[in-house]
């Protein structure tokens, strides 16, 4: 982004709109960028997916920047969204490509129980996967309702089920085999 002049002005061709649309967008891109990957994830996405899902959505969210409401809320819908719509069955040519693959060291590193959790999330029935993930996401029951266009006690009942069903699987105590 191209600095202000000595006066403070923004750069020729530019307004200060503009400057202040790119200045609020970095900052949310900042900040929610690997939070979308991560729900990505949990939602079942490999890491490059999620990369690829949530870029696109960002690019579109600059587009529309000034039109969206709740940024955050419109970033992890419409992520999700293209994920989904990216899924094509995987052909042999791919698993033979992807099996040639050099291992890259990935830049979000995942600990064992992590890795454990996320497996046991990929076992939940989708909409108790999907309400977990969001509340993981620091999302409220009432954020997660409307975006999953859902009435809040349904999001409530789901996360507990989500709750009971990860701690009987994950052997916490407490925890009932409840789907």
């Amino acid at each position: 982004m191209a600095a202000a002049d000595q006066r403070g002005h923004p750069p020729a061709g530019t307004t200060a709109g503009t400057t202040a649309k790119a200045e609020a967008f970095a900052v949310c891109y900042r900040t929610e960028k690997l939070k979308v990957v991560r729900y990505l994830i949990n939602q079942g996405a490999s890491e490059h997916e999620a990369h690829d899902a949530a870029q696109s959505a960002f690019m579109q969210a600059y587009r529309q920047w000034e039109t969206i409401r709740n940024p955050r809320t419109w970033l992890f819908t419409v992520a999700h969204r293209k994920f989904l719509a990216a899924q094509v069955p995987e052909t042999p040519t791919d698993a033979f490509l992807a099996a040639q693959a050099p291992a890259t060291p990935s830049p979000i590193e995942l600990s064992d129980q992590a890795r454990e959790v996320l497996a046991t999330l990929e076992t939940l029935p989708v909409k108790q996967r999907q309400v977990m993930a969001l509340s993981v996401d620091e999302f409220t029951p009432v954020e997660i309702a409307e975006q999953l266009g859902a009435d809040r006690d349904t999001v409530r009942q789901n996360l507990r089920k989500a709750r009971q069903n990860l701690k009987s699987r994950l052997g916490i105590g407490g925890g009932t085999r409840d789907e």
